[in-house]
C-alpha cells in the first residue's frame, strides 16, 4: 500500500464538518477510524464519525458535529492540529490512508 495521502483540512468552530474522500480499494467490509490530536502522543481532541459511502469504489465520509467543532481550540497555520484516517481490513491489517493538518477557525456569529 502506498504512503498515506496528505490532505489538510479547515474546520469552522460551531459548524458541522463533512469531508469526503476515496481510495483505490474496495473497502466494503472494512472499518475506518479517525482522530484529531495536537500530536501523535497527545490526548484525543475529537473523533470523526466515519461512514463508508461507496465501498466497492473506496468512497467514504468523515464528519464532526457543531458541538464537537466548538470544543476544538482555534489554531493557526503555525500551530495546527493533526488527524489521520486509519483503514482496518477484515483480516486485521491496518493502513493509514489519509493524514494532514487541521486548522480551526474561530466562530464569530453566535445565536
Amino acid at each position: 500500500m502506498p504512503a498515506a495521502a496528505v490532505f489538510n483540512i479547515r474546520i469552522d468552530q460551531n459548524s458541522d464538518f463533512l469531508g469526503t474522500a476515496s481510495i483505490e480499494e474496495d473497502i466494503s467490509y472494512c472499518n475506518l477510524y479517525s482522530q484529531i490530536r495536537e500530536s501523535g502522543v497527545s490526548p484525543i481532541l475529537a473523533s470523526f464519525h466515519t461512514q463508508i459511502t461507496d465501498g466497492p469504489n473506496g468512497g467514504f465520509q468523515f464528519s464532526l458535529t457543531a458541538a464537537q467543532t466548538l470544543a476544538l481550540p482555534v489554531t493557526t497555520s503555525n500551530y495546527p492540529l493533526y488527524y489521520d484516517i486509519l483503514l482496518v481490513r477484515p483480516n486485521g491489517t491496518q493502513t493509514r490512508v489519509i493524514m494532514g493538518s487541521v486548522t480551526v477557525t474561530q466562530e464569530i456569529t453566535r445565536i
